[in-house]
């Protein structure tokens, strides 16, 4: 084989091996699925998905000009597709808004910045641990990194009615959540969500990005341990504001 001919071949496996690789051919970290869960009085978890693997960071503050950043719960160096961040110190009964960060590609809400406003100080709640595995879609495979969301959702027409405020957890190495399920409030986050020991529901929701996700709902008495969730991956692109349309912006 020429000399030239051995340099294209060698071009075109360094190539497809770049191609194969996570995030391969984006325009960058993709930012989806933005939420706001654990609101409480002096705390508050960020968390959101991206296509390819980065970094995860908030930027927040009592006014639009931000000025403080908190990184993931996981450690400023990790990256992932799940981004878990939670603000700590906060302010009670305060609005903060806030932009979400990953490896330079900023979602601001479309310039607008997001906003949560926490809650005021309630006394220690009692506790309820509540906890379950996960699993990617082969189902023996530990989905380590997905991000479990949780509601308290009334079904018995006994103590608060409708649903809670949103809890989540993440899935740790072992491929266990865990929530304490007695911190959930009730949707304007004035009290804690009232509910039955059995007859209520716990509404679960399982997001691990490519790796799937996953949907549960089992009954207040059968929530420690929930039944395993198993993600199943989705064909679709991940919704969310295109990079032309959007308020997304390059730092």
């Amino acid at each position: 084989m020429s000399r030239r001919r051995s340099g294209w071949w060698l071009g075109l496996a360094a190539l497809l091996l770049l191609l194969a690789m996570p995030g391969a051919g984006e325009a960058g970290p993709f930012i989806y699925d933005v939420r706001v869960s654990n609101v409480r009085d002096v705390y508050v978890t960020v968390s959101w998905l991206t296509e390819g693997y980065a970094h995860g960071e908030v930027h927040y503050g009592t006014t639009p000009a931000l000025g403080q950043v908190a990184y993931d719960d996981r450690g400023a160096a990790y990256m992932g597709q799940t981004h878990y961040v939670g603000l700590t110190g906060l302010s009670p009964a305060t609005t903060y808004y806030f932009d979400v960060a990953s490896d330079g590609m900023v979602d601001d809400n479309g310039g607008a910045h997001y906003q949560v406003t926490t809650g005021p100080t309630l006394s220690p709640p009692t506790s309820d641990a509540v906890w379950g595995l996960v699993y990617r879609e082969d189902g023996t495979t530990l989905a380590t990194g997905t991000i479990v969301y949780l509601r308290v959702r009334d079904a018995n027409g006994v103590g608060s009615p409708g649903e809670s405020a949103l809890l989540s957890a993440l899935v740790s190495e072992s491929g266990f959540w865990f929530a304490n399920l007695a911190n959930a409030r009730s949707a304007d986050l004035g009290t804690y969500f009232a509910y039955s020991p059995s007859g209520d529901q716990v509404v679960l929701e399982a997001e691990g990005a490519r790796m799937g996700r996953a949907t549960l709902t089992v009954d207040t008495g059968a929530d420690s341990p929930a039944p395993p969730l198993r993600l199943v991956r989705s064909r679709a692109r991940p919704r969310g504001r295109s990079l032309a349309t959007s308020g997304w912006r390059s730092k």
